[in-house]
C-alpha cells in the first residue's frame, strides 16, 4: 500500500459511511510500503488521516484475517513479533479469521467465498440491534484496548 492507495481508502470510507454500509477490510499484506519516496508522498499523514477518520465512523468496520497470517517466508517473524493471526486475534486488531480453504484461495475459491459469508453473518449480526452511535463507541473502545 502507498499514500495514493491510502487516501482513495479514505474516499471509499466516506461513501460507506454516507450510504450505511459497513467497511470490511482484509488483512493479508505486509502493511505499508517503507520506501523514502511513500514518505515523500505523505503516507504517514494518510495513514494518520484514515485512523482518526476510522474512530469517527457510525457504520461498522470488519477486520478478517486470511489464512493463517505467517505464510510465506515471513513466518518465523511473524510468530516472534507476535503477528499471526491468532495473535492478532488476541490483540483484537481482527475480527474473525478465516481458515485456510484446502488447496488454497486459488484453487477453490468457492470454498473461501463460503467461508468469508459465514464471519461476515457472523460478525454482523453482533451490529443488528446496535445504534450508529453505540457502533462509534464500541469501535472507540476497541481502539483503545489495542
Amino acid at each position: 500500500p502507498c499514500p495514493e492507495g491510502y487516501r482513495k481508502a479514505k474516499r471509499l470510507m466516506e461513501q460507506a459511511e454516507k450510504f450505511h454500509r459497513p467497511i470490511i477490510t482484509f488483512i493479508d499484506t505486509p502493511g505499508a510500503y517503507p520506501g523514502l519516496e511513500a514518505e515523500e508522498h505523505g503516507q504517514g499523514e494518510a495513514i494518520a488521516k484514515n485512523l482518526a477518520f476510522m474512530s469517527s465512523l457510525h457504520v461498522p468496520v470488519i477486520s478478517i484475517v486470511s489464512g493463517e497470517g505467517n505464510s510465506g517466508g515471513a513466518g518465523e517473524a511473524a510468530k516472534v513479533m507476535k503477528l499471526t493471526a491468532e495473535d492478532l486475534k488476541e490483540a483484537g486488531v481482527c475480527d474473525e479469521i478465516i481458515p485456510e480453504v484446502p488447496g488454497g484461495a486459488q484453487e477453490n475459491p468457492v470454498a473461501l467465498y463460503k467461508e468469508v459469508e459465514k464471519a461476515l453473518e457472523k460478525i454482523l449480526s453482533a451490529y443488528e440491534s446496535m445504534s450508529p452511535e453505540q457502533i462509534r463507541e464500541d469501535r472507540l473502545k476497541k481502539y483503545r484496548n489495542i
